[in-house]
């Protein structure tokens, strides 16, 4: 089954060309490296196939459902948060789903009506849908595979490679079928 398919992709920077022409596609349980010198395309072609770039020609097609996830080569953290709060903030749907079950079960304990019920049934099935259930066993596990494990260290105060450890545990908490790495 073909995850990600590209089709004539083009890409240039002013007047440098990076690629063009590009067509190829990535398949479940594929494990494939993109090995080339520096500055020639590599890491925005990963940005483009994660959907965070545009190529200038072409296109990308990701088979519907399929969740894609990049480590960029350089993360972006917020140096302001502490481990734990940046693997908890909104932008993972897997933690979207979560929080929103959570609201919806403190909503419903305060204050029971047809309403919150309505919302509850939705988190419940959102949560289903997500196979969320077991959410806070796979982020301990990712969390502890990866050797992080002072949530409470600020993020100002580590390491790039521990940086790149917990963007990575970010992305994995999403489950993804695809994972993007460049340059891990």
């Amino acid at each position: 089954m073909t995850y990600l398919s590209t089709e004539n992709l083009g890409k240039k920077y002013g007047l440098k060309l990076l690629f063009k022409d590009l067509t190829f596609g990535i398949s479940k349980g594929d494990k494939t490296a993109l090995i080339a010198q520096n500055g020639v395309g590599k890491s925005t072609l990963l940005k483009i196939l994660a959907g965070k770039e545009v190529p200038d020609s072409g296109e990308v097609m990701i088979r519907n459902g399929v969740k894609v996830a990049i480590l960029e080569q350089e993360p972006e953290l917020d140096d302001s948060m502490t481990i734990n709060q940046f693997i908890s903030h909104g932008e993972n749907e897997m933690v979207k789903v979560v929080q929103q079950y959570e609201k919806a079960v403190a909503a419903q304990a305060e204050n029971y009506n047809e309403k919150t019920q309505e919302a509850f049934d939705k988190a419940l099935a959102k949560m289903d849908a997500a196979n969320a259930w077991d959410y806070e066993q796979r982020l301990h596990q990712i969390l502890s595979v990866l050797n992080i494990h002072d949530l409470d260290q600020s993020i100002s105060s580590l390491s790039g490679g521990q940086r790149k450890r917990v963007a990575l545990a970010f992305a994995l908490l999403d489950d993804p079928d695809l994972l993007i790495l460049d340059e891990p």
